[in-house]
C-alpha cells in the first residue's frame, strides 16, 4: 500500500482546519469526514487498533467511511500514528467499497430472523474479508427450501448481489496483482 507516515497534508489557513480545539472529543472511533482539503479523514483514536492499511479490521472500518462518505483520493487515518493513502491504495480501498455498497442489505424485512436472511448471508461472507467466500454464501442461500414469493424474490436478489460482489473482488484482486508486478518490476 502507498501510505506516507506521520505528516500531516497542508492546511489552507488556521480556520481551515477542520478539528479545531474542542472538537476532538465529539470524534468517536470509525467515523469519518471529509475536511476542507477534500482529504478523507477516518478517526481511528479510541480503537483498539493501530491504524494499520494492510491489516482486515482497518480495511473494514475504511471501506465502510468510504461508503457512508463517498470515494476519496486521499485518505486519512487519524489514531496513534497517522497514515496517509493515496495512489492506488486508495483505488482499491474505493474498488473495495463499492463491493460493500453492492452488498449493504435492505433494512426493516420482516424476515430478518431467517438464517438465510441477506443480513445474515452478506454478513457471514463478509467476515471473512479479505478473502470473503461470497460463492459459499450463494450456496448457503439455497440450503432450504421456501416456496413463499417473497423469499424466492429475496433469495434472487441476494444472489445477485453475492455474484456482483464476487466479480468485483476479482477484480480488485487483478488489480491489486498488477500493481505489486508494476512495483516488483520497477524495483
Amino acid at each position: 500500500m502507498n501510505a506516507m507516515k506521520g505528516r500531516h497534508p497542508p492546511v489552507r489557513d488556521a480556520k481551515a482546519r477542520p478539528y479545531g480545539r474542542g472538537r476532538k472529543a465529539e470524534q468517536t472511533a470509525g467515523t469519518a469526514s471529509y475536511d476542507p482539503c477534500g482529504i478523507l479523514r477516518v478517526h481511528c483514536r479510541g480503537c483498539d487498533q493501530v491504524p494499520d492499511a494492510g491489516s482486515p479490521a482497518c480495511i473494514r472500518c475504511i471501506t465502510a467511511a468510504i461508503s457512508s462518505e463517498g470515494a476519496a483520493e486521499r485518505i486519512w487515518l487519524e489514531g496513534g500514528k497517522d497514515t496517509e493513502i493515496h495512489g492506488p491504495a486508495a483505488e482499491i480501498l474505493c474498488d473495495l467499497a463499492q463491493i460493500r455498497t453492492v452488498l449493504r442489505p435492505s433494512d426493516g424485512r420482516r424476515c430478518s430472523s431467517c438464517g438465510r436472511s441477506p443480513e445474515r448471508v452478506i454478513g457471514d461472507a463478509w467476515a471473512d474479508f479479505p478473502d470473503p467466500s461470497f460463492a459459499s454464501a450463494c450456496d448457503r442461500l439455497y440450503s432450504l427450501r421456501d416456496d413463499s414469493p417473497e423469499c424466492t424474490a429475496c433469495l434472487q436478489r441476494t444472489r445477485a448481489a453475492l455474484m456482483m460482489a464476487d466479480d468485483g473482488m476479482a477484480r480488485v484482486r487483478e488489480k491489486a496483482a498488477r500493481i505489486a508486478s508494476r512495483r516488483r518490476d520497477a524495483l
